[in-house]
């Protein structure tokens, strides 16, 4: 016999969404890895080109694996009011710094507090590495819009040695340094978001150094660019 007809279900097919790819966590890479007391384990950063990938947002881990006092606040005003909050960043970028057996890269050595102000390092590596730079800011652009709040984080080893009952005590530390949170409004826009990152990053740099503390940069080691929610003010004054 025919088949008899059967009721159609009018439930819209579920369809099974495949998990988003799982990001890698912010790297914290070191040529110089300290290791009981004053002695390093050295590692080796890649010679290669400066490549960038998209890292999770997380919170930044000091030397010590402790969380950086300027990734705590969920709330920031007074002198906290420089302060980001970290859950506001959408999303993250993260290249290791090239050896300085790379050519383009030579710059990236030791250096003192007297000589760092003559040859400042971030505006160098912002130069060599543009290309890559602006390409992750234009695909973020095409990801989100025309419109995005962005900042560059550089990321620096340091050394102080200091001479206590006759021996030389060492010790090393890590540094974020972070660059203005800037809007960008177009492609146009982002050799000048470039230039003032560099200049306000290596101004802090320098700070440190000449701070009296007596600190060697020995390498700037990573470089992150962040991208943060932006909301245009809707009437009132601008």
């Amino acid at each position: 016999s025919a088949a008899q007809p059967t009721s159609q279900n009018t439930q819209p097919a579920v369809q099974t969404v495949p998990p988003a790819v799982q990001l890698p966590p912010r790297a914290h890479h070191r040529e110089f890895i300290p290791y009981m007391g004053s002695f390093f384990i050295h590692n080796e950063p890649p010679s290669g080109d400066i490549e960038f990938t998209e890292c999770r947002t997380e919170r930044r881990m000091n030397i010590n694996g402790e969380v950086c006092p300027e990734d705590i606040y969920e709330n920031v005003s007074g002198e906290e009011e420089k302060l980001v909050d970290v859950i506001n960043i959408m999303s993250c970028w993260q290249a290791v710094i090239p050896s300085s057996r790379n050519p383009s890269y030579e710059f990236n050595v030791p250096i003192t507090a007297d000589d760092y102000g003559k040859m400042p390092y971030v505006i160098q590596l912002i130069e060599v590495s543009r290309e890559k730079i602006t390409e992750v800011i234009q695909t973020e652009f095409n990801r989100k819009s025309s419109q995005l709040k962005t900042r560059i984080v550089v990321y620096c080893a340091y050394e102080r040695r200091r001479t206590v009952e006759g021996e030389i005590s060492i010790t090393y530390t890590d540094k974020y340094h972070d660059g203005d949170l800037q809007v960008l409004l177009a492609n146009h826009s982002i050799d000048d978001f470039l230039v003032r990152s560099a200049e306000g990053i290596d101004a802090d740099i320098e700070m440190f150094l000449t701070n009296g503390s007596g600190w060697k940069l020995l390498r700037i080691e990573m470089i992150y660019i962040e991208f943060y929610k932006y909301e245009r003010a809707l009437g009132g004054s601008l």
